[in-house]
């Protein structure tokens, strides 16, 4: 061009998700050998914060990838923040449950979804399913059951306080298939299994000390055979080991479950469990999305009034 320079042109910014990591081959082996019963798709980065994209809108989910990688490059996040979305955890998920269908096949499959984030999982489930034509995954995830659980705090503790599957839902299963966002402390998940069971087996006690109960929980808490437990998750963070056990509850919630599918784990870093932020919750304008807000902005945020200002528009979007 007559010996004159080609202006350059600016650079558009990549708006692609942080990728999954593959897996090595000696972590997989090394997990499974620790803890045969989870099945894992994929490891992800542990240097940093994970936040799940998961608003649903894929105008939202774009403008805030944007405006989250747009803080990791200018440096006003005190850590890498990783971001993956939740049809493409939703995909892999689903897979792992595709490929152990043999423990479903035949048989009579309760989903049970705890808490208000275990229904976002559900909506992407339910979204990706209606287009599919594998009907015998459409069987599985048919018959649904949403119980309630929160955070609080007991004794100066975190803990989780989770409702029991009715008896008259788990009387009826062969399988329950517990679907997750996040198993992190494996509280949630622990705290849903063991107390359902106990609850029916304190039912059965209080059948046989009552014979004349005639009432239809009553006899099926005296005739069932309790279900098989499985657990599958969008993501899990690896157990902590400390000696013999592990410092995430019942190995992150796994102890009474059959099988637990993770579409990604995060292996902790200096023995810490990893920080795991799902952004529908950063969006919340209730008690628990300024809690979760506070929390991030301390660990991760360096420009306060910049992710505010962020959250704001995306919310807004």
């Amino acid at each position: 061009m007559n010996g004159q320079k080609r202006p350059s042109r600016k650079r558009r910014p990549s708006f692609r998700l942080t990728k999954l990591m593959r897996r090595p081959m000696e972590r997989t082996a090394a997990v499974r050998e620790k803890y045969p019963k989870i099945v894992a798709s994929d490891f992800m980065s542990a240097d940093g914060i994970t936040v799940i994209v998961d608003t649903g809108s894929m105008a939202r989910d774009r403008k805030a990838v944007r405006k989250l990688q747009l803080m990791n490059r200018q440096g006003a996040s005190k850590a890498v923040i990783h971001l993956v979305n939740g049809p493409d955890l939703t995909k892999k998920m689903l897979g792992l449950v595709r490929a152990n269908m043999g423990a479903f096949r035949g048989r009579r499959v309760l989903v049970v979804y705890p808490g208000e984030a275990a229904k976002i999982v559900k909506g992407y489930v339910d979204r990706m399913l209606a287009g599919s034509k594998n009907e015998e995954m459409k069987r599985v995830f048919s018959n649904t059951c949403p119980v309630r659980a929160k955070r609080i705090v007991r004794k100066g503790k975190p803990t989780v306080e989770v409702d029991v599957v009715p008896l008259e839902r788990l009387g009826r299963a062969d399988v329950v298939l517990v679907v997750d966002d996040v198993v992190s402390s494996g509280q949630t998940a622990g705290n849903l299994c063991r107390n359902s069971i106990g609850y029916a087996y304190e039912t059965v006690d209080a059948t046989e000390l009552h014979l004349r109960a005639r009432s239809e929980i009553h006899r099926l808490a005296a005739n069932a055979t309790w279900p098989d437990w499985y657990l599958a998750t969008w993501v899990m963070a690896e157990p902590v080991l400390k000696g013999k056990e592990s410092e995430n509850s019942g190995l992150a919630g796994i102890k009474g479950y059959e099988k637990v599918f993770a579409a990604g784990i995060i292996k902790p870093t200096a023995g810490q469990i990893p920080a795991i932020n799902s952004l529908s919750t950063l969006l919340r304008g209730d008690q628990k999305g300024r809690v979760v807000r506070q929390s991030f902005v301390e660990k991760a945020v360096n420009d306060r009034k910049l992710f505010g200002r962020i959250i704001s528009r995306v919310r807004n979007a």
